[in-house]
């Protein structure tokens, strides 16, 4: 037998669902009228399921030719990875040779000067 408790709790929450059960009900006209448009949308989707594959497909095609890129990249990165001590080694010897250099920059400003004069010298006589 059914407590009395619980039936009068029931009775009390009766109205409450059978409202409850009149909204969904009254909701189903409106579920029904859409679903030919929910259909629409999901052949829509599904009909671009292969063009997506297809996109993939090529995406996953092209991994390899980056990856070659990408290696040819780290090959000419160690290319003149092991070039850097070859230029670290002439580095002194540039170093040795600046003062050599700024040694001669007042002999190259006259020789400079000199071929001004022979050049000025040459327009004058023509």
């Amino acid at each position: 037998m059914i407590p009395k408790i619980i039936i009068k709790e029931v009775a009390i929450k009766s109205p409450e669902v059978v409202s409850k059960i009149q909204e969904v009900v009254s909701k189903i006209p409106e579920v029904v009228s859409k679903s030919p448009e929910v259909v629409s949308k999901i052949q829509e989707v599904v009909s671009k399921i292969p063009e997506v594959v297809d996109k993939i497909i090529e995406v996953i095609i092209k991994i390899p030719k980056v990856v070659d890129k990408i290696l040819e990249v780290v090959i000419k990165i160690l290319e003149v990875v092991d070039k850097i001590p070859e230029v670290i080694v002439k580095i002194p010897k540039v170093v040795v040779k600046i003062p050599e250099v700024v040694d001669k920059i007042p002999e190259a400003i006259k020789t400079a000067e000199n071929v001004t004069k022979i050049q000025e010298e040459v327009v004058r006589i023509l």
